[in-house]
């Protein structure tokens, strides 16, 4: 046998080895990722999946559910709104819209999450701080079809036009759809794409999720909401009704490539006792996967002070 043929077949060999060895650190990697995501939500009703924002590839799902049940998307279904807004050429981002707590359009009564209303507020805040009367006031008097075609294309089931008023009872979307929606954000780098991320960061620093979603070891942009259960249409949700299912969808590391994002989207649903944890839940996933630590290890790191189960 020539030389040639010898070099060929060791190189050949060496590369079998090298990538049998690549595949297991893979595996390796993605069984830990699961068991993260596992131990993170408990023993908790809910879905918590874990995507590469480049290709949707899911590393992680834990789940007792069907990961592609609808809920009720609360607040998440502002997403579609900014977007829209954003590049609606009538609307200015300096523009601001006073929230005194409500407002009444067509004879309806919208009242915001904040009881004292939120002032005088832009845009940037009203996302951060989940204004309901500044949505509704912004968006009632724009084409309704243009509107439900962009809540659409980032994977929200509307039920139908008074959605326009009441986003948060009307949206209902999934854990995988949401997944999807976020790694849509991610890999978008027209100028609504990166200013549309720059607002989702800022949620994560200055508006209602900033504790929960606190980390000082990767940056993390996304959105969280609380859902209502608003109306009971089968006997299994008679236990559920007037309680709140807690969503939260990010991504990090914020402002990276989309090679090193990863997207993490959690339900957890109105069959829990209320705790808010979805956004705690993300941010135990993220601090692990980052850096190599176990759920026991996150949390202590996250400063929280006893497992959550």
């Amino acid at each position: 046998m020539k030389l040639n043929q010898y070099v060929f077949i060791l190189v050949s060999l060496i590369l079998l080895v090298f990538s049998s060895c690549k595949s297991t650190e893979k595996n390796s990697a993605n069984n830990a990722v699961q068991t993260l995501a596992q131990k993170t939500l408990g023993n908790r009703s809910g879905t918590i999946i874990v995507m590469k924002a480049e290709n949707n590839e899911i590393i992680a799902l834990a789940t007792n559910q069907n990961p592609e049940t609808l809920y009720s998307a609360g607040s998440l279904s502002y997403l579609p709104i900014v977007k829209f807004l954003l590049e609606e050429k009538s609307f200015s981002l300096d523009s601001k819209t006073v929230c005194n707590g409500s407002t009444e359009i067509n004879g309806k009564k919208i009242s915001c999450s904040a009881v004292a209303g939120h002032g005088n507020i832009s845009l940037k805040d009203a996302f951060a701080k989940t204004c309901d009367v500044f949505f509704a006031e912004n968006i009632h008097n724009l084409d309704s079809d243009l509107l439900l075609k962009t809540a659409e294309q980032f994977n929200f089931e509307i039920s139908d036009k008074s959605w326009l008023l009441y986003p948060y009872n009307n949206a209902r979307a999934n854990p995988l759809q949401m997944a999807q929606m976020m790694a849509s954000i991610c890999k978008d780098d027209s100028n609504t794409g990166k200013t549309l991320k720059d607002l989702l960061r800022y949620r994560v620093t200055n508006g209602n999720p900033q504790f929960p979603l606190k980390n000082g070891s990767v940056q993390i942009a996304g959105t969280v909401a609380t859902a209502e259960v608003p109306e009971i249409k089968t006997f299994a949700e008679i236990k559920t009704f007037g309680k709140w299912n807690s969503w939260c969808v990010v991504y990090a590391p914020y402002n990276a490539s989309v090679k090193e994002q990863i997207v993490v989207s959690v339900l957890i649903d109105a069959n829990n006792d209320w705790e808010w944890y979805a956004p705690y839940a993300a941010n135990i996933v993220m601090q692990g996967y980052f850096n190599n630590q176990s759920y026991e290890e996150a949390i202590v790191e996250l400063g929280f002070q006893k497992p959550l189960r």
